[in-house]
């Protein structure tokens, strides 16, 4: 390790943004790696260094501060890297000596006998130096140093037991380093706060031996104030987002690692915000403009969120909040319906009126795991699926919509083939029984798309359907779906009176102006009961729907067909909402069947939903049945209809007929 007067001698070296190296030129000084760049950079150089790391934060990428030192020039040298920072020193000038580098109070233990009176070292150094009773800690003698940097009268300060003077978080740490045994020579190091005269807390950064007669301790005190500051005042610039003033990613993936380590019962839910159609803006208004929007972006998210909400920029026009403590699932849709009404005021920048809106992305812990990067990569998929449902919404993550794991070479292949699957005859419906939850038996079957390329297997809805909805196919075979499953409703009706056809609708067929058309010719060709057929669309296409929208689930309704709203208790949509729309029945979403039975609040939430669904007339669905108890819970509850592997996977058409009664 370079000598503590010749900082030269380190060379080039680098540090992280933790201020902590991470290489260094000189061989022989390997063994700083880790170790804060102040306990060993100090005098001169560190006011450099500390010059340059201020220039740097407010921007530079690389500066050159220099310090006037006896008759010669110290420089460092920086320059921000990718991981961190890059500097070096440079001393320029004749004469003169330059003062040492840094005390080695960190670095090495103290071995000395109690000082004379007259000690001239002990009366003029920098460092707080003093002697310490042992086993109690009092100062029995403390030098001028005290004074000078607490502002009490060493009278005032002699005798008093150490620990008194020391910060309270401070304390615990302080009593274990002077409760080690005498017997012990080895050093004690620590780092407290003390408060000063003028109220001020000084931080001081200690190491304590035990004098030769081991009844005393003999300690060198330095006075790291300054320092802890200015790390602070950079650790703030690493921190934050410097255009829009938020956090940034690093804060937001230190502090979602965080709540999830703590491992609190509540759930957390982590929310990726995208601007939509934000480039059009830099594109014709011009950067500047951009960055203002950005800016109003950022104040009204703050505004929105709770103070205890960590909201951060990750760049360009992405965002994400974290909300750490949730009281139910549902609590991070309304949130996100918050957030989009907030940026969707009209913002006035520019001369120009804008009208902003978002697409949200979910992801909550530990419904969908508990890993960091895991949450973020999930909450990002379901902001996707967010705005391929139309944009100016949000979605929570579902697996079965999410194609991010798709290989990449099979999206090429099923992109080239997927147009013409409904020509070829490709497309599957299986079915998935629901049972009556008063009788026990089968009383109806939801359809579910399958796509079964030849020589390819059958490929997973979750990765198609994405698919098709950027190559815009989703009506047309959506189209398909319907017409093939009420034919299959028309046939087995003939074995099972009332059975019960429920047809999923996407957000594009909703928009379709031709859906209750398409709906009624599906009905009369084959010749089924309206009554018999159920069409369900999801809270969040609910939500965001329009004029067209609402006009057609009103056709649909006059047809006749039963209406349903799937995934129910984690969205926006509330009772005060659906009670003007002509509903007839709700699906609890999943995520509230999944923990009924060890989640106290979502017993509740369900309890909530069967008793007001109920008043209003309509019946209540459970979707995600699979164990005996979640069964029992929900026949308690007083849901009226049940779904899930408990009973049956989704089956090929051939596999039905066996599940179905007689008509004796």
């Amino acid at each position: 390790m370079p000598e503590s007067s010749d900082v030269t001698k380190l060379g080039t070296f680098s540090f992280d943004r933790d201020l902590r190296f991470t290489w260094l030129d000189d061989g022989d000084a390997t063994d700083l790696l880790g170790q804060s760049i102040w306990t060993i950079i100090g005098g001169p150089w560190r006011q450099a260094l500390y010059r340059a790391l201020k220039s740097i934060a407010r921007g530079h990428e690389a500066v050159d501060e220099t310090v006037i030192v006896a008759d010669r020039k110290v420089t460092a040298h920086l320059s921000r890297t990718d991981a961190g920072y890059e500097a070096s020193f440079t001393i320029t000038g004749m004469g003169g000596t330059v003062p040492t580098l840094i005390a080695p109070v960190a670095q090495e233990s103290i071995h000395i006998s109690t000082p004379p009176e007259g000690d001239d070292f002990f009366v003029r150094a920098a460092d707080l130096l003093c002697v310490l009773t042992v086993p109690d800690g009092r100062l029995k003698r403390i030098n001028p140093a005290w004074e000078r940097a607490l502002g009490f009268p060493i009278a005032a300060l002699e005798g008093k037991r150490l620990e008194d003077l020391i910060h309270l978080d401070d304390q615990q740490e302080v009593a274990a380093a002077l409760a080690m045994p005498t017997s012990d020579p080895s050093p004690r190091r620590f780092t407290c706060r003390l408060k000063s005269a003028s109220g001020e807390l000084r931080y001081l950064q200690w190491s304590a031996a035990v004098g030769q007669n081991g009844g005393e301790l003999y300690a060198a005190a330095r006075d790291v104030t300054e320092h802890r500051v200015a790390e602070a005042a950079i650790r703030r610039q690493i921190y934050r987002d410097p255009l829009t003033q938020l956090h940034n990613r690093r804060y937001l993936e230190d502090q979602l690692g965080e709540a999830l380590a703590a491992g609190n019962d509540s759930p957390l839910a982590l929310l990726f915000i995208d601007l939509d159609r934000f480039k059009p803006i830099n594109d014709a208004l011009g950067h500047d403009v951009g960055d203002q929007v950005l800016q109003v972006v950022a104040r009204r998210l703050e505004q929105t969120l709770r103070a205890e909400d960590v909201v951060a920029r990750l760049g360009g026009d992405e965002f994400v909040a974290l909300l750490p403590r949730i009281a139910a699932l549902g609590d991070a849709a309304l949130v996100a319906q918050k957030l989009l009404e907030a940026l969707q005021q009209p913002c006035h920048i520019a001369g120009q009126d804008l009208v902003l809106s978002a697409s949200i992305g979910i992801s909550i812990a530990p419904l969908h795991g508990r890993e960091p990067l895991t949450l973020m990569k999930l909450a990002d998929a379901a902001m996707y699926q967010a705005k391929r449902d139309g944009r100016g919404g949000y979605a929570v993550y579902q697996p079965e919509a999410d194609d991010s794991g798709v290989d990449p070479l099979l999206r090429l292949q099923l992109e080239s083939r997927l147009g013409q699957a409904v020509e070829r005859n490709e497309l599957r419906l299986h079915y998935q029984p629901q049972i009556d939850a008063t009788t026990g038996a089968v009383m109806g079957f939801e359809a579910l798309l399958r796509w079964q390329p030849d020589g390819m297997g059958v490929v997973p809805a979750g990765a198609f359907l994405p698919v098709a909805e950027e190559m815009g196919l989703l009506v047309s075979m959506g189209e398909w779906a319907i017409d093939e499953a009420c034919r299959q409703a028309s046939e087995w009706s003939g074995a099972m009176d009332g059975l019960q056809m429920s047809i999923n609708l996407s957000a594009r067929q909703l928009n379709d102006p031709q859906l209750a058309d398409k709906v009624e010719k599906a009905l009369r060709e084959s010749n089924l009961d309206p009554a018999n057929v159920e069409l369900e669309l999801t809270e969040t296409v609910l939500a965001r729907g329009g004029d067209q929208m609402r006009e057609t689930l009103g056709r649909l309704h006059d047809l006749g067909v039963r209406l349903c709203l799937d995934d129910f208790g984690t969205g926006y949509a509330n009772f005060a909402y659906i009670s003007n729309l002509k509903l007839d029945r709700l699906k609890i979403d999943r995520s509230l069947v999944m923990n009924i039975c060890g989640n106290e609040k979502d017993e509740m939430v369900v309890r909530a939903i069967v008793g007001l669904a109920h008043t209003l007339g309509m019946k209540v669905v459970a979707e995600g049945v699979e164990t005996q108890e979640q069964y029992d819970k929900l026949v308690q509850l007083g849901c009226d209809i049940l779904q899930g592997f408990f009973f049956s996977r989704p089956l090929p058409p051939a596999e039905i007929p066996r599940m179905l009664p007689s008509k004796s």
